[in-house]
């Protein structure tokens, strides 16, 4: 009886998280077009440098503050940030170091397609970044999937090239990135999967050490590429739609 309501509940929560996923990247692409074409925001690696530094902020302020607070009252939680005894931080660098790179360009051309092309052209191409983890998943990982599942991705391969074969707004430098954008995708799936599986992280340690280790990165890019005082005028134009947008982050 409570295996059946366990497996019950666990589909329920798999359809909770997988909407909750949707309507968050949803509201990601929605708010980076807002930032970069409707208020004009100059540089898409700040934009992302600010993406970056925000997660990494919010990990830190609510599920590192739980883990101390679980361990003055001895409480055991599945949640873990950092555990000396099994990672330290050199290791962990060199683990990590290849997923934090294929982070850092996944969210930069991410944001960079994003502003370069239409919204639902943007959305159609992205979803051959499925086609090319299917591709590395069964090459790298040894996993195969059902045939339903190979049918689905072809299908979606299939309408992302009637799109962009009727795509009358061609931007070469705007599919580059999206192009770009994809390969990151699959290689950032790829090496988590990799990494959850063979490591012995977890997915919040994950995400943590990707934010703190690519921070260094976006920051030198983002200095040498962009024009910090066009930036800080944006920042404080005095536009209090615009200063609000980072909420959407």
């Amino acid at each position: 009886m409570f295996s059946e309501y366990g497996r019950i509940m666990s589909k329920y929560y798999a359809v909770f998280y997988a909407l909750t996923y949707m309507v968050c990247s949803t509201g990601i692409v929605f708010a980076n077009k807002l930032v970069l074409t409707v208020h004009r925001f100059p540089s898409f690696m700040v934009l992302a440098l600010f993406q970056t530094l925000f997660t990494a902020a919010l990990i830190q302020i609510f599920f590192v503050r739980e883990l101390r607070k679980t361990e003055r009252t001895g409480v055991f939680v599945k949640v873990r940030i950092v555990q000396q005894a099994d990672h330290n931080f050199v290791s962990n660098h060199l683990q990590v170091a290849p997923l934090s790179f294929c982070y850092a360009v996944d969210i930069v051309m991410g944001i960079a397609g994003t502003g370069s092309l239409s919204l639902p052209m943007f959305s159609a191409l992205r979803r051959l970044s499925n086609f090319f983890i299917l591709v590395g998943e069964q090459l790298f990982l040894g996993v195969v999937r059902v045939a339903s599942v190979y049918a689905s991705v072809c299908l979606m391969v299939f309408g992302a090239a009637i799109a962009a074969i009727g795509d009358i707004t061609f931007d070469a430098v705007g599919y580059t990135y999206v192009f770009v954008n994809n390969f990151s995708t699959a290689g950032k799936a790829l090496l988590t999967k990799s990494r959850l599986r063979d490591q012995g992280f977890t997915s919040i340690e994950l995400l943590y050490y990707n934010s703190v280790f690519t921070l260094p990165f976006l920051l030198v890019i983002a200095w040498i590429t962009t024009d910090m005082s066009q930036v800080s005028r944006r920042l404080f134009c005095g536009n209090s739609a615009y200063q609000l947008s980072p909420m959407n982050f």
